[in-house]
């Protein structure tokens, strides 16, 4: 069987499910999904005709659909045990670094969100490739629409640009106390515990890209200076594991 996934390739929580699939070597296509354009689409082929909506999807065989990162790695767990993803005996452990990523993920997010509102640079280049750059400029309202969206959908009414900073600083410390040394955030070893806690922190900073090129202006919209200078180590932990660990098998049409 070759699933479908949908999502976005600069969403965190679809890298987690890319990464999960791709370190258990299940096959799957990838589909990218545009906000508001295929969002009536993936309503009509999730039937949630209500309410939010998001990515990344997993639809299978026997009307199987997945609207979760963490039920993506679950099912494909369940395909290949053997893999080693989500070892059952650290079930509980892996549940508990998800729910961490999550909070790293929703506090970077709101940062990142209110940076790129003030760089129109950082919202033209979050088009997706498929859009012509010459394309882009017009259409420069839709995205700040978009942005804008996001900020109402995830923000907490009350909340400053300053105590989600600090929340994020919170969260990274706990990242550095679990690892505490260790080459992976549990003593048994890399699984999806690293995967789903290093897929996040590329709203802190983004994996370095090869040949050290200059930051894109998105990229400068999801670095958060602050953090980054305080955890060089923690991030630096997390260069190395996607080093070693970040391989796309390309099973079926990857991204």
């Amino acid at each position: 069987m070759t699933y479908r996934l949908i999502g976005m390739p600069l969403s965190v929580a679809t890298q987690r499910a890319l990464w999960a699939l791709d370190y258990a070597e299940v096959a799957y296509q990838f589909e990218e999904y545009l906000p508001q354009i295929s969002t009536p689409w993936l309503r009509l082929r999730t039937r949630r005709w209500r309410g939010p909506i998001s990515v990344p999807v997993l639809l299978g065989e026997g009307g199987l659909c997945l609207l979760d990162s963490w039920d993506i790695a679950l099912q494909v767990n369940q395909d290949q045990p053997l893999a080693g993803l989500i070892p059952t005996l650290c079930l509980d452990q892996v549940q508990a670094m998800n729910q961490l990523s999550e909070s790293i993920f929703n506090a970077a997010r709101m940062l990142m969100v209110n940076r790129a509102l003030q760089d129109k640079d950082a919202l033209l280049e979050a088009f997706p490739d498929l859009f012509p750059r010459w394309s882009r400029r017009p259409m420069l309202p839709v995205m700040r629409r978009t942005f804008g969206m996001l900020l109402k959908k995830y923000g907490e009414p009350g909340v400053s640009l300053a105590e989600y900073q600090q929340r994020l600083d919170g969260f990274m410390l706990r990242v550095r106390e679990q690892l505490d040394g260790k080459p992976y955030l549990l003593d048994r070893g890399f699984c999806y515990a690293d995967m789903t806690v290093v897929a996040a922190m590329a709203m802190v900073k983004p994996v370095p890209r090869a040949g050290s090129p200059a930051p894109t202006a998105y990229e400068r919209a999801n670095t958060c200076d602050g953090i980054v200078t305080r955890y060089e180590d923690v991030l630096d932990w997390r260069d190395g594991v996607v080093a070693r660990h970040r391989r796309r098998t390309y099973l079926g049409n990857p991204v």
